[in-house]
């Protein structure tokens, strides 16, 4: 629990001795993670296939969301976990986004 290293559900510090004594944590919240598969063959995981649907027309064709999806690389995320490890005073939650593209503009891609 967050009151086990001395913060609060908002991430702020109520324990100072408690928190510099515990170690740190950084959260990456990213949204849609995309990226190259890694192994020869059919498109498998979880977010390919579904997005490899999408622009193939054969799921989203009947209506575009109103809404937009941010999408991250696989590789940026990674970078971002290692900059945050190696950040000594990284601390706390960080978003993954780059663009946040409007499905409208994703589907005609």
């Amino acid at each position: 629990s967050l009151e086990a290293v001395g913060r609060d559900r908002a991430n702020i510090v109520v324990d100072k001795a408690l928190a510099e004594s515990s170690p740190r944590l950084c959260i990456m919240n990213p949204n849609l993670i995309l990226g190259a598969q890694l192994q020869p063959g059919p498109v498998s995981g979880n977010s390919l296939p579904w997005m490899g649907r999408i622009l193939q027309g054969q799921a989203m064709a009947d209506k575009i969301p109103n809404d937009s999806m941010s999408i991250i690389d696989v590789r940026d995320l990674a970078a971002l976990h290692v900059a945050a490890a190696e950040q000594v005073t990284a601390s706390g939650r960080y978003f993954g986004v780059n663009k946040s593209y409007p499905w409208e503009e994703i589907l005609i891609a």
